[in-house]
């Protein structure tokens, strides 16, 4: 990888330009930082990377290196997703049983007063 930047080669296009602000804000001073991307894998998976970065200031203060680490998540956010989706189907059941068991409370009701008036 040495002199070649990780946006000509790993990550998808329509990511390139907000990669390359987040490595202009760190030159800039602007750090520690956080950030999430896509990178593209050999075999062409996409994979979901959560960053955190950094810098070293030489001397005078200016940025020598820029240190970024990276935990791919994609995994978690699948199961995030699973779960929301999991978490909405619970909600509409329960939505559904309530109105189920207020309609099963109101036949009720009705029957009773119709025995009462026929008593």
């Amino acid at each position: 990888m040495r002199g070649r930047c990780c946006w000509d080669f790993l990550l998808i296009p329509e990511e390139v330009h907000s990669v390359r602000a987040v490595f202009e804000n760190l030159q800039a001073g602007q750090f520690p930082s956080q950030h999430e991307n896509c990178w593209v894998t050999r075999d062409g998976n996409r994979i979901l990377i959560a960053w955190t970065n950094t810098a070293i200031l030489d001397d005078r203060g200016s940025v020598e290196h820029i240190i970024s680490t990276g935990i791919d998540i994609t995994e978690r956010r699948q199961v995030e997703e699973e779960l929301r989706k999991s978490e909405e189907r619970f909600r509409l059941l329960s939505v559904a049983l309530r109105q189920r068991i207020a309609e099963i409370g109101r036949s009720e009701t009705e029957r009773k007063r119709a025995e009462e008036a026929y008593s």
